[in-house]
């Protein structure tokens, strides 16, 4: 069962039987932020609550979110999200980001994003010889998907014409956090 080592398990109040999804809860989660990856994994035609074990409506909040069984109430049908997954590449692939890309990120951020480590001559360790990568947000293989749902237009740099490659689809993290979050062990919730 892909449900195996997940504390948190998605049933649809219908069927309390059948695991619609799953993940594990780890510190920092809260209930809004299950909401939010309920809203991605799951396509509602109206609207819908979380209840607990107990019954009650989970409330989107900033609680930290709990390890249990959640059905989903909603008055008309869901549907899980077929959107197939987009896996990311690492850095030394086929796909990697143009030198202006890694030394924008490295002189914007000069520190890794999450743990605010400072790196020591963030500019001139370009190829991450440093134990930092300068990391793209939305994976740089699936530019024509990028292109085909419109994400270009949240690049807003002068000149820089949607482009995938922009500063503002990077991020510089050190080289362990990077691998997490290019593996999807990590996500980042930007609100």
């Amino acid at each position: 069962s892909r449900a195996l080592g997940r504390n948190v398990h998605i049933y649809s109040a219908r069927d309390t039987n059948t695991v619609l999804g799953s993940l594990f809860a780890t510190n920092g989660m809260t209930n809004a932020n299950f909401y939010s990856m309920v809203e991605i994994a799951f396509i509602f035609d109206e609207g819908y609550t979380l209840c607990g074990e107990s019954g009650t409506n989970v409330e989107r909040d900033n609680h930290p979110l709990q390890a249990g069984r959640y059905p989903i109430n909603t008055a008309d049908s869901l549907r899980v999200n077929n959107e197939p997954l987009l896996v990311r590449t690492g850095s030394l692939s086929a796909q990697a980001p143009p030198k202006e890309f890694l030394v924008e990120v490295r002189e914007r951020d000069s520190q890794c994003v999450i743990t605010g480590q400072p790196v020591l001559n963030a500019v001139y360790a370009v190829y991450g010889r440093d134990g930092y990568s300068a990391t793209p947000i939305y994976p740089l293989a699936h530019e024509q998907r990028w292109l085909t749902h419109g994400y270009d237009s949240w690049i807003t740099i002068p000149g820089a014409r949607g482009s995938i490659s922009s500063v503002q689809n990077g991020m510089l993290l050190r080289d362990d956090i990077s691998l997490h979050f290019e593996c999807y062990h990590l996500s980042i919730n930007p609100d």
